[in-house]
């Protein structure tokens, strides 16, 4: 490829002391079946072995760049926009594989969707075999309406318009340390739709060194500003507890007091209903985003017998096309189960309101939906 013709692509790797799977990543980037790109290789200050094993690589392809120091996640890959030359943006961490027809696929989805400001793809997460699969939302609405509380664009899977992001400004920001993308993908979504191809487009690798398990407790931090942010963007102010609470119980295990769904169901009503005012989102999309977020909040609580199911079952946020009968059929069972172990005598179960519970929720479940 000469240098005079620009590449469609440009792929971006920052590197900080990723010898011990650099190797592999370069290789899957360089096996793609669209060959058009350029591959811009950012070594970020590296004191291992990275640099050696970069310029193994003899591929005319390969733009390799060393900072002198280290500049960070969020520098380095603005230098490596800055370098670019492609129409199209991809980004790969110096960790992960992609699969050979990445490339192909999204510059196919991109040229076909002009609406398309970014798209990613499903992947699969590797550390233990078999891999994980993971499905992210892909139409631009529930992606836009999800990314409030959580991120559903993985960077490796990623490319994007260059032109989008030199127009709108749209650089990684030091505001948000290791959540970086997160916080630009938010940007983008306001500029364009984003899109996520609904197959696997490459291998997520899960490991002690990495980026996240490193630096949690900021990671932590960070997450709580973005989230709080998020909902600044409808008018709703949240402490920090607020925020903190929202992220544990929709992105893990922790943090699972019962005092606390009443609260995210308010927080959630909230911001439902701003949205109906103000229409930041598509209505439909976000209610439907904010159902399966909810069953799947109480699903954390079912130990919690049927106190969760009268909760999930009067919210507002209850939507009856979310959730299959059978999810429900499940929900329901868990929750009556664990009810059961937490009375001590058939008698007092007997007397509880969950008797009554039981055929008024098995009605629900088996009753023609509309």
């Amino acid at each position: 490829m000469s240098y005079k013709t620009p590449p469609l692509i440009s792929v971006l790797m920052p590197v900080f002391n990723g010898e011990k799977y650099l190797d592999a990543a370069i290789r899957s980037v360089l096996r793609q079946s669209y060959s058009h790109f350029e591959l811009i290789i950012l070594n970020d200050g590296s004191t291992d072995g990275s640099a050696k094993i970069i310029q193994s690589f003899k591929d005319p392809r390969i733009i390799y760049i060393k900072n002198d120091q280290n500049l960070g996640l969020v520098k380095t890959p603005n230098l490596g926009i800055e370098r670019a030359r492609g129409q199209y943006i991809a980004r790969i961490d110096s960790d992960d594989i992609l699969f050979s027809d990445r490339f192909m696929k999204q510059v196919d989805f991109l040229e076909s969707h002009p609406d398309a400001v970014a798209c990613g793809s499903w992947y699969f997460t590797m550390k233990f075999l078999p891999n994980t699969l993971v499905k992210v939302p892909t139409r631009p609405e529930d992606i836009a309406s999800e990314l409030i509380f959580k991120n559903v664009m993985a960077h490796s899977s990623m490319m994007m318009r260059a032109d989008s992001l030199r127009q709108y400004k749209i650089f990684y920001s030091d505001k948000y340390p290791f959540i970086e993308d997160w916080e630009l993908w938010l940007r983008l979504s306001k500029v364009g739709r984003l899109y996520n191809i609904p197959e696997p487009l490459f291998l997520y690798r899960l490991h002690s060194q990495s980026v996240s398990f490193k630096n949690f407790d900021v990671q932590n931090q960070s997450i709580q500003k973005i989230i709080a942010s998020s909902f600044e963007s409808f008018g709703i102010d949240l402490s920090v507890e607020e925020s903190q609470a929202l992220y544990d119980l929709v992105n893990s295990d922790r943090n699972l007091q019962f005092d606390l769904l009443k609260k995210v169901e308010s927080l959630l009503l909230k911001i439902k209903q701003r949205n109906e005012i103000q229409k930041v989102i598509a209505t439909q999309s976000f209610e439907m985003t904010l159902a399966r977020l909810w069953f799947r909040i109480v699903l954390k609580f079912s130990k919690r017998g049927l106190d969760t199911w009268k909760t999930y079952y009067q919210s507002p946020l209850r939507r009856q096309d979310i959730v299959s009968s059978f999810s429900l059929f499940v929900f329901f069972m868990l929750c009556f189960f664990k009810q059961r172990l937490r009375l001590h005598s058939i008698k007092q179960w007997m007397e509880s309101w969950t008797s009554k519970a039981f055929y008024r929720a098995l009605f629900e479940i088996v009753a023609v939906r509309k």
